[in-house]
């Protein structure tokens, strides 16, 4: 698709209209004389796990009891085995789930420095339709790199952020988040658009209560990298308890079987694979996700083995929701009802993915640099990683025979390389700007700093 560049007239609050040229512009989206958006048929509660890898869910195969709430919703939804996000940084990989497009369409590339890393006005967000649709539209993040500072709040009526309390406590744990959503939630009207955003998983600082740190506490505590797992295991685990309480409120209020019901992470966390302890680059405990969803009336107890995109969910939503197409901006995502109907016309779908920042990253005292921009495509089989600033270190894996990357055969199957080198560079999705180059913004970096992004 062309790169969007039409920008958007209005600030949308509510819905605002001006006439020009004999077209009605409501929020940006050009609408015919007379035509009034319908009203979204269904509810979305959108749920966000940050930094938690398809790995240590129940439902993606982990032996642990991690998941026991997130494992009941999957058995009565559609679980996509094979979910990609986007990028392995939270305020790209929102933006991408949020609009629908790569990166190198709405250019939210870096994360320490604003000219890319805030999500422009002239992007249509899936939040900015319902809400045109007559939606009530609300967020509850938990964290600075979810938050308004990058543009995340566009088309929400309500957005809780209050995590920012005193300038420095920069993300909250999750039950203060599933708090302030049950409470929206319990008085909200239909419909609705309610995503809710968990941090819990990202920092192990960001500890749950001892009660469920004790569940998982490892045999030795002398060894720092499996107490480090251990904490994370305990906090995809509290994560799921709050998740449960959310959806716990739908029930009360009767409203279940009118609301889609989506879990997708926005991107995995290192853990020590790959030698990296962090997230922001492109191996697949990073970028492939959990992505599971729950439609009245739709397929339960699915499980989609076939690559797919988070970008797909935005497409789908506005689909299964009635969102009028009319309305629907561009987008690279592509509706993934044909799959679940077993449509014999379904192409093979590539997903992509990069990570352009170039940063410090902190695991407890030790620092872990990243040195180059990495693009990534891939299919059912193949995946291409391209280093744009060392391209002799680019990567090839064959993702059947060698699911954790362990043999690059870059210089072996020049076939399988030079397709997926082809795919890539047509998109163009390379940058030449590097993060930092101009003057930082220092309150943000101050923030981030906290979460272990900065040095």
């Amino acid at each position: 698709m062309a790169k969007p560049t039409a920008k958007k007239g209005l600030l949308c609050l509510g819905i605002v209209a001006v006439v020009t040229a004999g077209v009605l512009l409501v929020c940006g989206v050009s609408l015919s004389p007379g035509r009034t958006p319908s009203a979204p048929k269904l509810n979305v509660l959108f749920v966000t796990m940050d930094t938690t890898r398809a790995d240590r869910l129940g439902c993606y195969g982990y032996p642990l009891d991690t998941t026991p709430n997130i494992d009941k919703l999957a058995d009565k939804a559609v679980v996509f085995a094979s979910a990609i996000s986007q990028s392995a940084v939270t305020n790209t990989s929102h933006a991408s789930m949020f609009t629908g497009l790569n990166p190198y369409h709405h250019d939210v590339r870096f994360l320490l420095d604003k000219r890319l890393a805030v999500l422009g006005d002239e992007h249509t967000t899936m939040a900015e339709l319902f809400q045109q649709s007559g939606a009530q539209t609300a967020a509850f993040v938990s964290a600075v790199p979810a938050s308004s500072e990058f543009g995340l709040d566009q088309g929400f009526d309500h957005f809780d952020e209050t995590f920012e309390r005193d300038g420095r406590v920069n993300q909250r744990r999750g039950d203060e988040t599933a708090d302030a959503a049950v409470a929206w939630l319990t008085g909200a009207t239909e419909p609705f658009f309610t995503w809710v955003h968990f941090f819990d998983p990202h920092d192990p600082k960001l500890v749950p209560p001892t009660e469920v740190t004790a569940e998982f506490k490892p045999e030795r505590l002398d060894d720092r990298d499996v107490l480090t797992r251990a904490i994370y295991d305990s906090e995809v685990y509290y994560m799921d308890m709050q998740i449960q309480r959310v959806l716990d409120v739908l029930e009360r209020r009767g409203v279940s079987d009118r609301t889609i019901v989506v879990l997708v992470s926005d991107h995995g966390q290192g853990l020590g694979d790959h030698n990296w302890w962090h997230h922001g680059i492109i191996y697949q405990e990073q970028i492939h996700v959990p992505m599971i969803v729950s439609r009245p009336g739709g397929p339960t107890g699915l499980r989609v083995a076939a690559r797919v995109s988070t970008i797909d969910l935005m497409p789908t939503l506005l689909a299964w929701a009635g969102i009028d197409e009319w309305l629907w901006p561009e987008m690279d995502g592509r509706d993934l009802t044909p799959m679940l109907s077993g449509s014999a016309d379904e192409p093979v779908r590539l997903a992509y993915s990069d990570s352009t920042n170039m940063q410090t990253y902190a695991h407890f005292e030790e620092k872990t640099q990243k040195t180059d921009k990495l693009y990534c495509v891939m299919d059912d089989q193949w995946k291409l990683i391209y280093h744009q600033l060392r391209p002799g270190e680019s990567e090839l894996y064959d993702l059947v025979a060698d699911p954790k990357e362990l043999v690059n055969l870059f210089e072996v199957e020049a076939a399988a390389r030079q397709r997926l080198m082809a795919e890539l560079m047509s998109r163009e999705p390379t940058i030449e700007e590097i993060s930092g180059m101009e003057a930082p913004d220092m309150e943000l970096i101050e923030k981030l700093k906290t979460l272990g992004y900065v040095d």
